[in-house]
């Protein structure tokens, strides 16, 4: 069954890849195979309303790694056939919102920049579907954010490091909205940068603490990001619900197994150097948002983050890519329930942070945000796409941002789901406490069972019986009861557990 959304006159647009026959030409030689790329639409009710395909040529969709590379600074060459804008258009009323999910196997599906050619040819605004439906716990209205911004020195075109900074901030609100603390970890020049317009930005925000780097080699080592006693919790969750799937898949790497094998321990680490800095720094702190500033890395049907060096060295590990496992263990230890990021003008590869972007929203159960800094000409889009899925305010410009979300968790949409919240720590966090901030080791733990909750909806295939679910929700709800026990004892994760 089809991931679909199901609110009022949404529609949903699944997008995937089919392969022809191979044909024999007259010579008797074969011709190659050609791709097409299919868009199913489904209506809020989850009833199929059509399909419609175009050539993978005609929509400009690399086949490989080659091609994908070539694109990577480019999407002149993507477009939307008349005949598919046409057929979804016809489906489409004033109040339609399109939510955009990619199907497997998705190659280089995700680095298309699907939102801005619906957007443009549909005329409506389109987002991109989260798979979780489950809204993380938040914590009021007291708001922490980590800022990373990280710019090459060198010139693309009128475009060098201070022109990229000093337009992103250009872009920040002009006034605080909210009570909120912006964390600033930046590379030398952005710091520069960042210092002569430190008084603009207390203006927003109740406070601005940059963050200075240590010089040597501090942040070189492999580090873990969870608690001690949250490993014994997931190492418990791990051994049940392997127990559970055991029965039905041996290898432990599909359907429900994989993701929740997601957040095994060995995962839940960090070597890049950019991101133990922020970890290191942070430690003390739980970080609702994280938001990045960089240019992006294209690999083989994969994509990351290149970030700049913040000291003087020569040693390459500062700078090589940053993966979407990396930063949802960043994410997972700092309690963090949403990223963004802001590709800058110039951006080496928007493919790779599409890429990127794309990956996240696989494993995340928060909002993932990808901000064109480039698009952005009325330098409102990034306040407002979070405003949007935060406040349920009017949706943005999706050509200059896409939002990766699901309706079903936004305030004001449906109900969040309670047969998922039931596995997490939801209630306890709500109720004990509500208006102050719980413990960093308990929402680290919250938000490692809101991903593990959500692998029970994620089941779309009905590959695992219901016999094997009961079986893993019962691991969660012991893990979950055993949490609010230590929390409750107010004794520290690492005796309790």
């Amino acid at each position: 069954m089809k991931q679909v959304v199901g609110s009022g006159s949404d529609l949903t647009v699944h997008v995937g890849l089919r392969t022809g026959d191979v044909d024999v030409a007259e010579e008797g030689s074969p011709r190659l195979r050609q791709t097409w790329v299919i868009f199913n639409v489904y209506d809020a009710g989850g009833v199929h309303r059509g399909a419609v395909e175009a050539s993978a040529e005609d929509v400009g969709v690399p086949l490989d790694a080659t091609r994908a590379v070539q694109l990577q600074r480019d999407d002149t060459a993507y477009r939307l056939p008349l005949h598919v804008s046409a057929a979804v258009a016809s489906l489409c009323v004033p109040e339609t919102r399109i939510w955009i999910a990619i199907d497997q196997p998705v190659q280089y599906l995700p680095v298309v920049p699907w939102e801005t050619l619906f957007t443009r040819s549909v005329g409506v605004p389109t987002f991109r579907l989260l798979r979780s439906a489950l809204r993380p716990v938040g914590r009021g209205d007291l708001v922490d954010v980590a800022l990373c911004i990280s710019v090459p020195a060198e010139r693309v075109g009128v475009w060098g490091a201070e022109e990229v900074v000093e337009l992103f901030l250009a872009m920040l609100p002009r006034s605080a909205t909210r009570r909120a603390r912006l964390h600033v970890f930046a590379d030398a020049v952005s710091r520069r940068i960042i210092a002569k317009s430190m008084q603009r930005l207390e203006q927003t925000v109740a406070e601005v603490i940059p963050y200075e780097p240590k010089v040597g080699t501090a942040y070189l080592d492999e580090q873990s990001v969870a608690p001690e006693g949250v490993w014994a919790m997931l190492d418990r969750v791990q051994r049940g619900i392997a127990s559970a799937v055991g029965r039905r898949d041996r290898s432990g790497v599909s359907g429900i197994a994989s993701t929740v094998n997601s957040l095994a321990p060995a995962l839940l680490r960090i070597d890049n150097p950019w991101l133990q800095w922020m970890f290191e720094a942070l430690r003390d702190r739980i970080i609702d948002y994280v938001h990045v500033v960089t240019h992006g890395s294209l690999g083989p049907e994969t994509g990351g983050l290149r970030f700049v060096s913040p000291i003087a060295t020569n040693d390459k590990r500062w700078t090589r890519p940053v993966t979407a496992r990396e930063l949802n263990a960043l994410l997972l230890g700092l309690g963090s329930w949403s990223i963004g990021f802001s590709s800058p003008p110039g951006n080496a590869s928007v493919a790779g942070l599409r890429y990127l972007v794309h990956e996240l929203g696989m494993i995340r159960t928060g909002p993932v945000l990808l901000h064109d800094m480039t698009q952005d000409t009325t330098r409102d889009t990034l306040v407002r796409a979070y405003r949007y899925y935060q406040d349920s305010a009017d949706a943005p410009d999706t050509q200059a941002v896409t939002i990766v979300a699901n309706p079903r968790a936004a305030t004001g949409s449906l109900p969040n789901d309670s047969d998922l919240l039931q596995y997490t720590l939801a209630e306890l966090l709500n109720t004990e406490f509500a208006g102050k901030d719980p413990p960093k080791w308990l929402l680290t733990a919250q938000r490692l069972l809101e991903e593990s909750a959500t692998a029970l909806e994620s089941d779309a295939t009905g590959e695992y019986d219901d016999a094997v679910k009961r079986g893993i929700g019962s691991t969660l709800l012991y893990t979950r009861d055993t949490l609010a026990k230590i929390a409750a004892s107010n004794i520290p994760s690492h005796e309790g557990a």
